[in-house]
């Protein structure tokens, strides 16, 4: 499988020490014999070849990277491969020279093995030294650009993101064929038939059963007004998730990355409403059983130590978060990311605008999401249109900044309160707060998913009716 890393491309005043032995791990025999083993069995072994995902950057020799880029031609468009016709190509591109004559050429047809024997025993040490290879120059590279006095942090994050790259092009992507296919969406059936859900259970009744979930790969969107409980929500979700996680005894995290808010803050939250008592306002004076109920919040809470983990970074780009969210897919096993919100967040690179930064934001976003096969739940702001119409529901159109987002997004949610003034409302006590779903790849869109808000816990609960 190609990664984003360069092709790597060896140059002779770079790759040999002064007694001319090479400084870069490498098979030159081996790579004959793949070569060989084409011209004496091409149909099979293109194939196989192309199914292993190999390129031309997996030969040291440059004589080699440009035989096999014209055995890739050769093969693409239908025609024969055989030392004849290959030379015949040879000649007819004038790259007979490149590729060391018509001696070395034919040659090659002594060094061929089966292609069974060339996958099983020539292959994997082929890949190990390319790997290596593409290894060592990412660290050249990473070290010239410190010594160069780049930012350390970004160069950091980059080669964090170049090794994640090589380890995957370790394993070639398997395309996977129709039976498997339908027998990955028989399994799908057959859990919802049993009423099981296919993604991520979130923890809430109502938006379970309508999503099925929070599917791996998804860019969720949330979206509000300052105030209307996007961040409630979303560590509600959070929360849920890290329990279930926790008391199936399975591994596995949740990842919260807070723009707007700091640790202390969104802890706060969740002791308030884990116990509902505002501990920002406990004091001496408090009384004893809501000191008793602060406590027993603190050590449900505690208990997620590593389940559950928030990261308040002020100033993230989005290949800083992006490094970040790797590191804890891959140490904590994370299964979902929490990103508070996304608006906040800057590209690495200035736009022309910031629309423009905002949609690089969004779609590498859904790339990572793709990338971890894991879900991802943006926050995000609305614009001030929607205020300027009474008593509308929303609409995608409604998220700041929305272009691009709407695009990316596999689900799109917008919360709003349905009463229709807020006079309607009796302060303090628990009210229905909807969540207008505006785009969903797994349900139907066009619908309101309901919820019970309950401002002293600041918590969402799944919706009791008889309450407006």
């Amino acid at each position: 499988m190609r990664t984003e890393i360069e092709e790597y491309v060896p140059t002779q005043e770079f790759d040999t020490l002064e007694d001319g032995k090479s400084i870069f791990p490498n098979s030159p025999e081996y790579e004959r014999v793949l070569l060989g083993t084409i011209l004496t069995d091409p149909q099979e072994t293109m194939d196989m070849l192309i199914d292993l995902g190999v390129g031309p950057d997996w030969f040291y020799d440059v004589k080699h990277s440009e035989l096999f880029s014209v055995f890739l031609g050769m093969h693409g468009d239908n025609k024969p491969i055989d030392v004849i016709s290959l030379n015949m190509e040879l000649m007819r591109t004038e790259r007979m020279k490149d590729v060391g004559g018509i001696a070395y050429v034919n040659g090659l047809l002594d060094n061929s093995v089966t292609p069974i024997t060339l996958r099983d025993f020539y292959i994997p040490d082929l890949r190990s030294k390319r790997l290596a290879r593409v290894a060592m120059k990412a660290c050249n590279e990473i070290y010239t650009k410190l010594m160069e006095g780049e930012d350390a942090e970004e160069c950091v994050a980059s080669l964090e993101r170049k090794i994640i790259n090589i380890g995957d092009g370790a394993v070639s992507h398997k395309i996977r064929g129709m039976k498997e296919l339908m027998r990955s969406a028989m399994s799908r059936i057959e859990m919802r038939i049993k009423g099981e859900l296919v993604g991520l259970k979130t923890g809430f009744r109502d938006f379970d059963r309508h999503t099925g979930g929070l599917y791996p790969g998804e860019l969720v969107v949330l979206g509000g007004r300052p105030g209307c409980g996007k961040t409630t929500l979303s560590m509600g979700i959070a929360e849920n998730v890290a329990n279930a996680l926790k008391e199936s005894g399975k591994p596995g995290s949740v990842a919260v990355f807070s723009l707007e808010m700091d640790a202390d803050s969104l802890t706060d939250r969740l002791l308030m409403s884990n116990s509902g008592v505002d501990v920002r306002r406990i004091n001496n004076s408090t009384v004893a059983e809501d000191q008793k109920r602060v406590a027993i919040a603190l050590g449900r809470l505690a208990k997620l130590e590593g389940r559950l983990i928030i990261d308040d970074t002020p100033g993230l780009t989005v290949s800083k978060m992006a490094a970040k969210a790797r590191h804890y897919r891959r140490r904590h096993n994370a299964q979902l990311i929490v990103l508070d919100y996304l608006q906040l967040m800057s590209g690495d690179k200035s736009e022309k605008s910031r629309q423009e930064e905002i949609s690089r934001v969004s779609v590498a976003m859904k790339m990572l999401a793709k990338e971890l096969k894991i879900p991802i739940v943006a926050l995000c702001q609305l614009n001030r249109e929607i205020e300027k119409e009474k008593n509308r529901k929303p609409r995608k159109s409604d998220i700041r900044d929305s272009g691009q987002i709407e695009q990316d997004a596999d689900f799109i949610g917008i919360l709003y309160n349905p009463a229709k003034s807020p006079d309607d409302i009796e302060v303090g006590a628990p009210h229905q707060i909807n969540l207008r779903v505006c785009k969903s790849r797994n349900g139907m869109a066009d619908v309101d998913i309901p919820f019970t808000f309950i401002p002293r816990e600041v918590r969402f609960a799944d919706f009791q009716r008889g309450i407006e």
